[in-house]
């Protein structure tokens, strides 16, 4: 089968292949087996693919997922080639991803693992009795079929659930990624409160991750509003550590290459000590104590006067 059949399944290696047939004891017996009961499975088929189905039909909890008659063809006919390609007893690499390609089928139309569980356990039940009756009273080789059709069976949901949880994760690592942006993204507001003035300010704890959004941001908003000052506040920040105040610094100088004059407001002690335990070069940048005075010089660069800031 092409490669791109089993495009988004969870890869399994060679050794892991091994160690899970050798856990469930599924040996070159067990495909004999398999194989002894092709000719049966051919003549029930039919049979069983009407009775499973309309088992299946008979629940809401399955019957939501088969919503029609062409949906449930596609399923017999899927099922039909799954369990003729279990009955030639190689459970090699090929037989892996198929088995796995059912299980992301299964997460697709959104049919859980508890009814994918129990599925298999109504298949099961079918065919443990069909086998019983076909091999008459013997025994043996009744056993023998039927521990090769648990096996693989069991092989069969091991994979298939294994490929659908694998799915759900991604999709809530997916859901938690982008959460985790839209937080960086509202936590670090670049504001445009004049023309030609933008104010960022910083609040909480900030880490490498988020440095790296407060430039991303910053700069963006600079080209996008030609901004000529750029307030960057940390009255929020009681303490960054030395690579984050160093990224602060390449910030703000990123930020005057691009034409903007950079005002550093409200910096704590702690943060005026790290700076200059960085041996950081300030007389470049303009400081001041409160968001309130950095408003005031950026207004007064720009030819603006406001009586209540002034006051």
């Amino acid at each position: 089968m092409p490669d791109r059949f089993y495009q988004g399944a969870p890869a399994i290696s060679a050794q892991e292949r091994a160690d899970r047939l050798a856990f469930l004891m599924l040996g070159e017996d067990d495909g004999a087996a398999l194989k002894e009961l092709h000719p049966l499975f051919v003549e029930r088929r039919e049979a069983f693919l009407d009775a499973f189905y309309g088992h299946l039909t008979s629940f809401p909890g399955t019957r939501s997922v088969l919503k029609d008659r062409a949906t449930i063809e596609r399923a017999r006919s899927g099922q039909a080639m799954y369990m003729e390609r279990m009955l030639l007893g190689r459970f090699d690499e090929d037989f892996f991803n198929l088995s796995i390609q059912v299980g992301l089928k299964h997460y697709e139309i959104g049919l859980e693992p508890k009814w994918v569980v129990a599925a298999w356990g109504v298949y099961l039940t079918y065919w443990t009795q069909v086998i019983v009756e076909h091999f008459h009273g013997d025994v043996v080789r009744a056993v023998r079929g039927l521990h090769a059709v648990h096996k693989a069976i069991l092989l069969a949901v091991q994979l298939s659930v294994d490929a659908y949880y694998s799915k759900t994760l991604e999709r809530i690592q997916a859901i938690v990624a982008s959460q985790r942006a839209a937080i960086l993204e509202l936590s670090t507001p670049v504001i445009e409160i004049w023309q030609g003035i933008l104010v960022l300010p910083l609040i909480g704890t900030i880490d490498s991750a988020r440095t790296r959004q407060i430039m991303e941001n910053l700069l963006n908003r600079v080209v996008e509003t030609q901004s000529e000052i750029v307030i960057l506040d940390l009255t929020g920040v009681s303490v960054v550590d030395t690579a984050v105040a160093n990224h602060l610094m390449k910030t703000v100088e990123a930020a005057e290459l691009l034409g903007a004059r950079c005002i550093l407001t409200g910096i704590s002690p702690a943060i005026a000590q790290t700076l200059v335990h960085l041996g950081v070069d300030l007389g470049h940048i303009t400081t001041s104590a409160t968001l309130r005075i950095g408003l005031q010089q950026a207004l007064r660069s720009q030819g603006v006067t406001l009586g209540r800031l002034e006051g």
